[in-house]
């Protein structure tokens, strides 16, 4: 156990083993960070097919985990009646309040309305509320504060035990953690009895499964022998569903739906990315995901997280990120799982989908293309935004694009494009000038950069 690559297996084929991923990814940097200095980790997440494997940066060794001193990487979260106070035997136990993060939006969504009266826009409206913002991963705790999640509970006794076992069982839990990753034939089984066996009935040792760490489990008929009928929730091992809930706070944007009363979690899928990058460009893209209609909202995440991307290797001076020169070399794209409100208390997990990313360039190599390929994703952003969703063509024509994100085929594009022409028709009809076409030069681009075959044809002056 004691190496540099660690792996998780993808045993649900869900975004649970993405959220276990992160959440191991994470653990693994605040191990070296400990031992070699703060800010020193290199640790990389990558995608090798049926798992992930975690690369350190470096051997962990034998001894480092009786070297490490206790600490905190979950919030115990507080917010709502049921959880108004810190616990009273962890008094010095890390604290996030869900109520205060909700305080601090309303205050900004007031002054940035103040501020637009007295027509304050762009960069300086930007400035002027920069004291106002909220923290990015605000929603994720506002998230997990919602009573209908049913998860707060579950979260906060993660957070609590992990506290708590640190102080006499720090080495253990680490060393527990090495051991289920430690390869793809690790037995969880054995290394969850083992840690039961060592600390004993001082804790628990499997705590109820959440829909939100797990989408694909939930309170049901669930045996493994068919010897009985019973409702009840699923136990896993705590240190599992710990990893998961770091996990969450590191990959997860959860949002709502504002033409249903859906929710939404996003959740990036890597392909090779380092978690020091991972960690500045996903809070970029959290401050600028707003709540949008379903499907609409489902097309904005991937191109904007795609711009966001774009954004930071040119900033941070890191076209090095794209090492294979694809968007798709560092992220396959999103899960996205939708869950419904059936019930005054409870959302209900109802849809698992996997979102695609413009992928659309192929040689990323130049600050140069990379405003090239930034020009085009914003005007595919401009004009799906001005679709409205809640009309039956626009809900089609955002469907139609989806697909085009998702399979990334030139087809589906092109059946895209030959309903905007209609629609774009009939809302100039109407004088709604605010829907524009899409610039034919954007158009070529996209079409020679996605099949460079047809590239003769596009330049032929007789097309």
């Amino acid at each position: 156990m004691y190496q540099r690559y660690y792996f998780v297996p993808k045993a649900t084929g869900t975004f649970t083993d993405t959220l276990l991923a992160f959440g191991l990814a994470q653990i693994l940097a605040d191990i070296v960070d400990q031992i070699q200095g703060p800010d020193t980790s290199q640790v990389v997440l990558e995608d090798q097919g049926g798992y992930f494997r975690i690369d350190a940066g470096v051997d962990i060794l034998e001894d480092w985990p009786d070297r490490l001193h206790p600490w905190d990487r979950l919030p115990y979260l507080l917010g709502g009646r049921q959880f108004s106070t810190h616990p009273p035997e962890a008094p010095d136990i890390l604290t996030r309040n869900a109520d205060e993060d909700w305080e601090q939006f309303r205050r900004y969504i007031e002054q940035r309305k103040v501020l637009s009266d007295q027509k304050i826009v762009g960069q300086e409206l930007t400035q002027a509320l920069t004291d106002y913002k909220p923290r990015p991963d605000w929603t994720i705790a506002t998230y997990l504060a919602d009573f209908r999640m049913q998860v707060q509970g579950i979260h906060n006794k993660l957070a609590l035990q992990w506290h708590l076992t640190c102080q006499t069982y720090l080495a253990l839990n680490v060393r527990t953690i090495l051991g289920m990753f430690a390869s793809l034939n690790a037995s969880v089984d054995e290394q969850m009895e083992a840690w039961r066996q060592q600390v004993g009935k001082a804790f628990l040792h499997l705590i109820t499964a959440s829909q939100v760490f797990n989408p694909h489990m939930g309170k049901g008929q669930n045996r493994a022998k068919a010897n009985k009928l019973t409702m009840g929730n699923e136990k896993v091992f705590w240190l599992l569903e710990y990893l998961k809930a770091v996990g969450l706070w590191l990959a997860a944007a959860p949002r709502n739906a504002t033409n249903a009363n859906l929710r939404k979690t996003y959740v990036l899928a890597p392909r090779y990315l380092a978690l020091r990058h991972h960690k500045q460009i996903f809070h970029k893209f959290l401050d600028r995901l707003w709540n949008d209609t379903a499907v609409k909202m489902d097309i904005i995440a991937t191109l904007l997280y795609t711009q966001v991307l774009l954004d930071y290797s040119v900033e941070k001076d890191a076209l090095g990120l794209f090492q294979v020169r694809r968007v798709s070399r560092l992220i396959s794209g999103m899960d996205v799982a939708t869950y419904q409100q059936l019930s005054a208390n409870a959302y209900t997990m109802m849809n698992l989908a996997f979102l695609g990313l413009p992928d659309w360039m192929p040689d990323i190599r130049s600050p140069a293309e990379v405003r090239e390929f930034k020009a085009i994703l914003e005007e595919h952003h401009e004009r799906i935004r001005a679709i409205d969703e809640s009309r039956s063509d626009g809900y089609q024509l955002l469907l139609r694009y989806r697909d085009f994100l998702s399979g990334d085929e030139l087809d589906a594009l092109f059946d895209f494009l030959a309903d905007y022409g209609r629609f774009l028709i009939s809302e100039l009809e109407r004088d709604h000038y605010y829907i524009k076409p899409f610039s034919e030069t954007h158009l070529r681009r996209l079409v020679e950069m996605s099949q460079p075959k047809l590239s003769p044809i596009l330049q032929s002056q007789g097309f």
